[in-house]
Order: C-alpha cells, then structure tokens, then sequence
C-alpha cells in the first residue's frame, strides 16, 4: 500500500520510492527488506534538497536512517528554491531505488491488484 501510494510506477527496472518522511522512508525501507530477498548492493537514493542545506549533513541523516552507505547515493539533486521560506528541521526528499525488474513486477502487479479489490480501477 505504500508503495501504492508513493512509489514510482514508470520505471520498468527498478522499484522507486519518494517521500521526505522520514518514519514513512523507515517503514517502507524495513518492510521491503523483511518482505524480499535484497541485495543491498542494489540500494540507491537520489537526494533532492535546497541550496541552503548542508549536503553532506543530509546524506548523513539518510544514510543512517535507511542503512544505505553514502557510496550509494546518486550525485545531490538541487531542487530551486524560491526563498519565500525556508523549512527549519526540513531533511530534504529521498528517492530510494532498488534494481531489479522481477520485484519491481511484482510490487506493481500487487498494488494493481490492491486497488482493483477497493475499486478503484
């Protein structure tokens, strides 16, 4: 259900989740390792903050919280800011990627499946 809802569903290979939750990333990344057989070589996350935050600060944070190693990060996504205001405590936005087509499959056949039970399709 979480992937349902903030997973990306265009990517064929790789499962891609989104949030700047930090307790959602948490229990989305537990959930899928406790669910699947990882490899944890297989883990990426592309950052996206503001130029205002300190990079390696937040690729601290992520790294600790998701246990992925920051060898593993894509290069730091700069989203533009409008400086009308700036976010106190803000961790910035993840986008964990996992690489492997068969879960990818599998994890957009469930969340089909899911909303096709609510009715939704």
């Amino acid at each position: 259900m979480l992937y349902w809802c903030e997973g990306g569903k265009n990517d064929k290979e790789a499962v891609r989740f989104i949030n700047s939750d930090p307790a959602l990333i948490k229990t989305f990344i537990g959930l899928f390792r406790k669910v699947f057989q990882v490899d944890e070589k297989k883990f990426c996350i592309l950052l996206h903050v503001h130029e205002y935050h300190d990079e390696e600060k937040q690729k601290n944070f992520w790294s600790s919280l998701t246990k992925i190693p920051k060898k593993q990060f894509f290069k730091v996504f700069y989203k533009q800011h409008t400086k009308k205001r700036i976010r106190e405590g803000y961790p910035g936005c993840v986008a964990i990627y996992y690489y492997n087509i068969k879960i990818a499959r599998e994890l957009r056949m469930l969340s089909k499946v899911f909303s096709e039970q609510l009715g939704a399709w």
